[in-house]
């Protein structure tokens, strides 16, 4: 009877350590959250602590994280903030977007462009921000996504072939190609804010994306399932059915996932938190 109640004193311990753990997390996150907000204010706010970096890049989402195919260059997003780290000749430099005049409210999703040198942050509320990788800081982003089919929105990849941007929206299970330069401030007539083709009915289990621009291939990651299904996204192509189904190894339910498309080697990496699961 004694060695019950100790057992059940340990467990009561252990979740009150716990629910304290996490309380104590979630006000160092807003405390953080308040730093990031009034970062490049005008008020002598011109840095942030590292620890508040190194916070926010452990709490970041899977798809608001970016590796560079030569690693010299990560970023990641979380909350109101974007931070790219870059390496160049041994020395590493932490840059970032954040402060009010960002409109990052709390950012799910997140991609490099190089093509175009643009970072892209989907934010919760369905609105897509594009900021240039080259004017950093408390900046306001040069275009804005807005439309009500991207409410719900989770993961997007850029098709660089198609001038593209295309969005996952797991709450309505469909995959939203839009134009890559719309723009909710552009003249009128050219705001170009419409969905442009649609999938529709996708698998309740897709998480990741990822793009071949020299084949305008798009392919889905789907954990439930463990297969990568193949699209061909070619203007000429009706997005009815998907082109092949490649089955994986079996995919963790509770870990980051990521699909990545290497164009120089033509290898498509399914990586798990943060190393490579396969190559297909």
């Amino acid at each position: 009877m004694n060695f019950k109640i100790l057992l059940q004193f340990i467990a009561l311990l252990t979740n009150s350590l716990w629910a304290f753990g996490s309380y104590a997390q979630s006000i160092e996150l807003e405390r953080c959250q308040q730093e990031f907000a009034l970062f490049g204010d005008g008020f002598g706010h011109d840095s942030v602590s590292p620890k508040c970096i190194e916070l926010f890049r452990v709490n970041a989402l899977s798809n608001a994280l970016y590796v560079s195919d030569d690693k010299k260059t990560t970023a990641f997003a979380y909350k109101n903030m974007i931070a790219i780290e870059t390496n160049k000749d041994g020395v590493n430099k932490i840059e970032l977007i954040a402060g009010s005049s960002t409109k990052i409210e709390s950012a799910v999703a997140l991609e490099v462009d190089t093509n175009h040198d643009e970072i892209i942050t989907l934010d919760k509320s369905g609105n897509i921000f594009f900021f240039s990788s080259k004017i950093l800081g408390n900046v306001a982003p040069f275009r804005i996504l807005k439309n009500t089919n991207l409410q719900g929105a989770t993961n997007f990849v850029i098709s660089s072939a198609l001038n593209s941007i295309i969005v996952l929206n797991k709450h309505d299970r469909k995959i939203l190609f839009l134009s890559r330069t719309a723009n909710i401030h552009g003249r009128t007539g050219h705001k170009d804010l419409k969905v442009k083709r649609s999938i529709h009915d996708i698998a309740s289990g897709i998480t990741a994306m990822a793009v071949n621009n020299n084949k305008n291939e798009l392919m889905l990651l789907d954990r439930i399932n463990n297969e990568v299904i193949f699209y061909d996204i070619s203007s000429n192509s009706t997005l009815d059915l998907p082109s092949k189904k490649i089955k994986t190894t079996p995919l963790p339910t509770e870990k980051h996932l990521e699909l990545k498309y290497l164009q120089e080697s033509n290898q498509l990496l399914i990586i798990v938190d943060g190393k490579v699961l396969q190559k297909i």
